[in-house]
């Protein structure tokens, strides 16, 4: 069964990635949360780590700690104690 981040990684490639080195070259840290949460809403179970999004999106630590962080204080995710996030519906 594949892994969370592989199955993100299959539906960016697919979904984002034409339009990927564009879309990074000039993202704001707003347009990464909002890309992040859609792709949380999207997936079904998503469980990932500060360092799988890093990987993921290729997004420095302050960056992707700073994203999760928002998501969590919008009340969108939460951190698991194996320190995933995921839909705070789900735990």
């Amino acid at each position: 069964m594949p892994s969370h981040v592989d199955r993100v990684r299959r539906h960016y490639v697919n979904a984002i990635e034409p339009a990927s080195d564009a879309f990074a070259a000039t993202a704001s840290q707003s347009d990464w949360l909002g890309l992040i949460r859609a792709e949380y809403l999207e997936i079904s179970g998503l469980r990932l780590t500060q360092a799988e999004v890093q990987q993921l999106w290729d997004l420095e630590p302050s960056i992707a700690g700073a994203i999760l962080s928002a998501l969590v204080s919008e009340g969108l995710l939460t951190r698991t104690t194996e320190g995933t996030y995921i839909l705070r519906d789900q735990d």
